[in-house]
């Protein structure tokens, strides 16, 4: 309970703040987890605690680290930098999909710029793995808005690595691979 607590209180932008669960500006309704699906992790987080087995163990990590990765996605659907920089570590490098390299500092420039606005912004289709400290988490993310006047959407395929640091998951880097649209299915 009190690890969902602070981490209620960091998305919430600040630490000592009792965070707003039922307002209408707070994170929590914001965010495309459930409180169903964090009340699991939370579950599953509180049980590693009273000695379940390594594979729980594991399993409670990997289901944290993809966690953060959606959380990543909010924070940047909604222009949250303070939750960006919550989420991703200083040297937090990005291979955006066309294959170019990102700093966080050029990934904050975007989001404050209000150039990208986003509809839809979720990853799906996740699996991850666990390593002491290090986490890879895969998946597919989907992306919907405008590019200014621009409309766009498409799917990314991302790997995304996190590193467990005073408890919490930060982002380390992640690589993105644009992916093809289906083509259309006639009928008849």
């Amino acid at each position: 309970m009190a690890r969902m607590i602070d981490l209620e209180a960091r998305m919430a932008g600040s630490i000592g703040k009792e965070p707003d669960r039922t307002g209408a500006d707070g994170w929590w309704q914001r965010a495309r987890l459930g409180r169903r699906d964090l009340w699991r992790a939370c579950a599953a987080t509180a049980w590693v605690g009273f000695g379940a087995t390594a594979e729980l163990r594991a399993a409670a990590q990997e289901n944290d680290a993809m966690a953060v990765t959606q959380l990543g996605c909010d924070a940047f659907k909604r222009g949250d930098i303070a939750a960006i920089e919550t989420l991703l570590r200083p040297d937090f490098t990005q291979v955006n999909a066309s294959g170019a390299v990102q700093s966080l500092a050029e990934l904050l420039a975007e989001v404050r710029s209000g150039d990208y606005v986003y509809d839809e912004f979720r990853n799906h289709a996740m699996t991850a793995q666990y390593f002491e400290d290090v986490a890879m988490v895969r998946g597919i993310t989907s992306l919907r808005g405008r590019y200014r006047t621009d409309p766009f959407d498409l799917d990314v395929r991302f790997t995304d690595i996190l590193e467990r640091s005073s408890g919490r998951w930060r982002m380390v880097t992640s690589h993105v691979t644009r992916l093809p649209k289906a083509a259309p299915q006639e009928h008849g």
